[in-house]
């Protein structure tokens, strides 16, 4: 059943197709209620009856007063088509909104009063000046807005005087897509700075003379480091939320959250986890007593005398026993960032930002930029406090004595945004060779584009893009690479389209280039970044690999195999071993691409990378997969013997009957 976000009016779609009718036919005021206290004729609409995540309020609030009047209607119009009709997140609602209103203020105040004045010119002018402002990524939204804006307009004025402008709008989307970079620049946060934050982090939370308020941050800041979560996502966590899963006989411990980015369907939130080192775990254990010790002061909820003496004891001791914490009863989950005076929830990612200010402020005197490179240092941000009004804010009294407004504003704090961090943790992960499959499931991505997004280590870029060159020698009208020597011009790929395999690799990139409806000609781009985001000597997809195969020649005659399904994150394991004959034949492939990395590996240094990513993907397939249903089987065959066993499965008798050459064969990749 799909979860029920939107408590609006009744039949509030027609009502605003009904508007859009009239607006254009009449040319007069239309209204209707929104929600039963909220009209469309208000300026300001507060639609937090609709916050069911206790997210941010400022995404449920609207304020159109700083709109034009005769733009106001318009771009309510287009704020509802956005809510109601295409269910977006009330977060991007709230963006698009906004900017409407900021482009209709500057239309207004550059000639167009009315809608009906906007000319092409007008749009262009201020395309030009966003571009001389903004990066390519910020154009293209701002080209999205406008022409969702113009939309709306010509609806209601009824009339097509906007098409080419809508035309031009889109060209800057798609061009701006183009430029904008497949890779993060200058989003790294310097493994010693961010050593020295963590550092002072994990001293704040043992520290007896910080409040507890700053103590909670700071755990909070250890699990940003250590997991690379959303700011939004963080701000929100639970107690009650860490779990465990046994592995061999280890075990590793995960969290679970809501993440509002990759979610399904029209919810606006959907529930997830992130793996816990440690270090996270430690922090956010403690973290979890600092907010029972808040709540027990403000009689939020109560637990027996015992526990409570226990926890007390817990939370003040500075021998904290983080295994005796874990044993003790977990009360009702309750919200992690909390503020000790209220009790409540601080609400919004800005809030969370200025605690991360306050840290900073408080250890400036510990915080040491001199063990930075040069290099390092460029990538460290700065903030200043300009204002007396944040003086005030950011320095207690007592604080204050110490150190006066005129020292302060002239000393310039090192700071990273907060969203680096997650850009760190996932470059980090890639950098030591830990699968793509895993970090996309622990950075919770919705594809692998964004992880290679993050990921700062590419050594294919420039190759492809020459090879992306040499594919245009041998691509048709239709935008499929041609088969036929007779209707290719070069003759170096006229005589290598002749060999077998080579045309057999094409007629397979053609398949995939017509089941996906793409011409390489005219999505060089989209072709470019799947090519990109494998990032492996043997890609991820059937299209990848033979790609990569047909430009660079190092994968000829090897059988693809997909590695997407992996358990290379934290689930759940079947307790059988029903699929046993086909995971063994996927280590047989996957071996064979192991032991094809390391040829290529030997030969050129540049894929060492490559080779030792999947060496890691294959232990880790037989030790969490592989080697685990083996075990169970053996058991099965001890208590059963094999004629119960394989009368039950009779697809494994095979299996079973090489049962110990098997075993040989994985020997030398299962970890002791």
């Amino acid at each position: 059943m799909t979860e029920k976000i939107y408590e609006f009016s009744n039949n509030l779609i027609s009502e605003i197709l009904n508007a859009k009718k009239e607006i254009a036919l009449k040319d007069y005021k239309v209204d209707f209620y929104i929600h039963h206290n909220i009209k469309f004729s208000d300026d300001k609409w507060n639609l937090e009856h609709c916050n069911t995540n206790n997210r941010s309020p400022q995404f449920y609030r609207y304020d159109f007063a700083r709109a034009p009047i005769s733009y106001k209607d318009s771009i309510k119009l287009l704020t509802l088509e956005e809510l109601v009709i295409k269910k977006n997140k009330f977060s991007s609602v709230k963006q698009t909104a906004t900017n409407a209103i900021h482009i209709s203020r500057w239309l207004y105040s550059n000639g167009c009063t009315d809608p009906r004045l906007i000319q092409y010119d007008d749009v262009k002018r201020y395309i030009d000046l966003v571009q001389q402002k903004n990066k390519p990524s910020r154009t293209e939204k701002k080209a999205i807005y406008f022409k969702k804006l113009l939309y709306v307009i010509q609806e209601t004025a009824a009339t097509t005087r906007y098409v080419k402008s809508i035309s031009y709008l889109k060209e800057v989307q798609h061009y701006s897509q183009l430029q904008t970079p497949t890779s993060s620049t200058n989003e790294y946060i310097p493994d010693k700075f961010l050593n020295q934050l963590i550092s002072l982090a994990v001293k704040d939370i043992d520290n007896k003379d910080l409040s507890v308020d700053s103590k909670i941050f700071s755990c909070l800041l250890i699990i940003l480091g250590e997991t690379g979560m959303r700011a939004e996502e963080l701000s929100l966590l639970k107690t009650n939320s860490l779990d465990s899963i046994k592995i061999n006989k280890g075990s590793a411990n995960y969290l679970i959250f809501n993440t509002f980015k990759t979610t399904r369907g029209t919810s606006e939130a959907t529930e997830t986890y992130t793996y816990m080192s440690s270090l996270a775990t430690k922090a956010y254990q403690k973290a979890e007593l600092f907010v029972e010790e808040i709540l027990k002061q403000h009689s939020v909820y109560k637990t027996s005398k015992k526990n409570s003496r226990k926890r007390k004891a817990l939370v003040t001791n500075e021998n904290f026993s983080y295994s005796a914490a874990s044993k003790l009863d977990k009360p009702q989950k309750s919200f992690i960032f909390i503020s000790s005076i209220t009790g409540e929830l601080r609400k919004g990612t800005s809030v969370l930002r200025e605690h991360f200010q306050r840290f900073l402020i408080r250890h400036y005197e510990e915080i040491d930029l001199s063990i930075l490179s040069q290099k390092e240092r460029e990538l460290i941000n700065f903030f200043e406090i300009k204002a007396f009004s944040k003086y005030k804010k950011m320095f207690t009294v007592d604080k204050r004595e110490e150190m006066s407004f005129e020292k302060v504003k002239n000393i310039k704090y090192p700071h990273v945004n907060l969203h680096r961090f997650r850009v760190t943790v996932c470059t980090k992960l890639f950098l030591q060779k830990v699968h793509l499959d895993y970090i996309v499931k622990h950075m919770n991505h919705l594809s692998e584009d964004m992880t290679v997004y993050y990921n700062k280590s590419h050594t294919f870029k420039n190759e492809l893009e020459e090879n992306m060159k040499i594919l245009s020698f041998m691509t048709n009208e239709q935008g499929l690479l041609e088969t036929d020597p007779k209707q290719i011009s070069d003759v170096f790929i006229k005589s290598e389209v002749q060999n077998q395999e080579i045309t057999d690799k094409i007629k397979k990139i053609n398949q995939f280039l017509e089941q996906n409806k793409l011409n390489i000609l005219n999505d060089t781009k989209k072709i470019f970044k799947m090519m990109l985001k494998t990032n492996s000597t043997i890609a991820e997809n059937e299209f990848g690999m033979c790609m990569k195969s047909l430009i660079h020649g190092l994968c000829e005659r090897k059988k693809y195999f997909s590695t997407m399904s992996d358990n290379y994150f934290i689930g759940i394991q079947l307790e059988n071993y029903k699929f046993l004959n086909l995971n063994y034949e996927r280590f047989k492939q996957k071996l064979e691409v192991v032991n094809h990395n390391r040829m290529i590996a030997e030969k050129d240094n540049r894929y060492i990378n490559e080779f030792q990513r999947e060496e890691n993907a294959l232990k880790g397939f037989i030790n969490k997969t592989l080697k685990k249903e083996i075990e169970l089987l053996r058991n099965d065959l001890d208590l059963y013997g094999r004629v119960n066993v394989c009368k039950q499965y009779p697809y494994l008798s095979e299996f079973v009957d090489n049962l110990n050459l098997i075993e040989r064969e994985m020997e030398q990749w299962i970890l002791k």
